[in-house]
């Protein structure tokens, strides 16, 4: 089982910022998840793949997005893929 860690600086109003300095600390190899609420993660996901937080993917409530990067900075991040609610099947 992968670790669990609770951060204090990941909650809707956090900055962008804060959440990818900490990333730019973590292992290369480490698989990341983060879990969390607009705005932060719309903001959060401009800010990686365009390098401004105002450039930020809409996030409709339980929407799925993966992210690759060889460095977590501002403007290094590729969105791979986003899967909103309405794409996901449950029997």
């Amino acid at each position: 089982m992968l670790p669990l860690e609770t951060l204090d600086f990941i909650t809707p109003d956090d900055s962008p910022s804060a959440v990818s300095d900490w990333l730019l600390e973590q292992p290369e190899s480490a698989p990341i998840m983060l879990v969390s609420h607009m705005p932060l993660m719309g903001d959060l996901a401009g800010l990686l793949v365009e390098g401004s937080p105002a450039q930020g993917v809409g996030f409709p409530t339980a929407a799925i997005a993966e992210f690759e990067a060889d460095v977590w900075a501002a403007g290094c991040a590729q969105l791979k893929r986003f899967t909103q609610p309405s794409q996901l099947w449950l029997p």
